[in-house]
């Protein structure tokens, strides 16, 4: 198989296209820091003291230090506790004056928070004080161990749906869920929408890097993650800006929310453009939109119109693989008035890179395209199966015979040139 760095700088391993589908992946990595803020910019331990407002039912005129004074206790430094309070009591205020309250209890109603750094956090939000201030760190680890699952999941999904697809999933979950940590009505879903943004970040992240290193030719390879490591770094910077001026975690989340969508909206339609532009070299073509489209429209017809339709009964191996080949590709040849002038095209799946494919292949002297590895996106039989899909679903067969019988109808149909 030709080397795909061969071909790279056969086309050019460093055009304008690799420059802006370098750019547009690296970008996101500028707003994924953001993710961290509602988890660094806590003050875990903020002044406070316990909700007593049960009192004011017994004295509503009570200054707020007679309120302090007469139900919550004194720490041995004089100061105020943070995590008690005395037990409210159905008594007259004069009564609680006289005599005052001694028994104390855990806080019963919240805290109230005084000279925090922040309008608004997790911790004053969840109130993750006290006996809950080691959730915070629970939090953190939430987040990290979605990183570490989003690497883990989205790296066999790259190899088996393509790198598109495991670019373009991770920003529209990472959307809902950053709108969703912002909503959050209690610490559980939030800390189970965080889990899902770190899923969405792990799969991104991981994908991204080797989608800009995958299309740039061996020389300048580094760039890739060099640069997407760059605007990380920068993200991080301007996280510190962001949070000085936004001082509410929710704000925050609502404000990271709008790059993140502008990033979701380009990464969605400009891969799938960028992807087929690749193979005509568009930055030859001045990037003319008019050209590029009539381009992209040639690769879509086919030579001859489709070949057969084949059911396939029990498991799909490279054994029942080479069969349908046997039985099926040079008769389709035949019945397209091919001969031998054609390009057989299949992508890199085990079974058609199997020993005893190829070696059929090599028999029957077939002319087959070369074809870079991981690279199921670049395959135009998707629209050709998505024309089929369209049509069988306009009919809604009921039972499997009847789905046949549509199937082999529907592609019947589909344009011959």
């Amino acid at each position: 198989m030709v080397d795909f760095g061969e071909i790279l700088r056969s086309i050019g391993d460093f055009g304008l296209f690799q420059k802006l589908i370098l750019l547009g992946l690296c970008f996101p990595n500028l707003v994924l820091p953001f993710h961290l803020a509602s988890l660094i910019f806590i003050q875990s331990d903020p002044e406070r003291h316990c909700n007593t407002d049960w009192i004011l039912r017994a004295g509503s005129n009570l200054s707020s230090e007679e309120q302090l004074n007469l139900t919550v206790p004194r720490q041995e430094d004089g100061t105020f506790s943070r995590c008690l309070m005395f037990t409210p009591v159905d008594w007259d205020i004069d009564i609680i004056r006289e005599h005052g309250l001694n028994q104390t209890t855990d806080c019963q109603n919240g805290w109230e928070y005084n000279n925090i750094v922040y309008e608004a956090t997790i911790v004053t939000d969840f109130d993750l004080v006290c006996g809950k201030a080691n959730v915070v760190g629970l939090a953190q680890t939430v987040f990290m161990a979605g990183i570490l699952l989003g690497s883990l999941l989205f790296g066999p999904f790259a190899e088996s749906f393509g790198r598109q697809r495991a670019t373009q999933i991770p920003m529209v979950i990472m959307l809902i869920f950053t709108v969703t940590t912002g909503l959050s009505p209690n610490f559980y879903l939030y800390m189970a929408s965080q889990f899902l943004v770190g899923i969405a970040y792990g799969g991104f992240r991981i994908n991204c890097i080797v989608l800009a290193t995958e299309w740039v030719g061996v020389t300048k390879r580094s760039y890739g993650s060099c640069l997407s490591q760059t605007f990380s770094g920068v993200g991080q910077c301007i996280l510190a800006g962001m949070i000085f001026f936004i001082r509410d975690w929710r704000l925050a989340q609502f404000v990271m929310a709008v790059p993140i969508a502008v990033v979701t909206v380009y990464i969605w339609f400009s891969l799938n453009l960028s992807y087929y532009s690749l193979s005509f070299n568009v930055g030859n073509f001045g990037l003319d939109i008019f050209l590029t489209q009539l381009m992209f429209g040639l690769t879509e017809i086919p030579a001859a119109g489709t070949g057969r339709l084949v059911r396939i009964e029990g498991k799909m191996n490279r054994a029942k693989y080479r069969e349908i080949l046997d039985e099926n590709l040079l008769q389709s040849a035949q019945d397209l008035i091919l001969g031998q002038r054609f390009t057989f095209h299949q992508d890199n799946d085990p079974k058609h890179t199997a020993k005893t494919t190829q070696e059929w292949l090599r028999y029957k002297s077939l002319n087959v395209l070369e074809w870079p590895s991981q690279s199921p996106d670049l395959n135009p039989i998707k629209y050709l199966w998505r024309d089929l899909k369209l049509g069988v679903q306009q009919l809604s067969p009921s039972y499997m015979t009847e789905l046949e019988r549509i199937c082999g109808e529907e592609w019947e149909t589909l344009p011959k040139y």
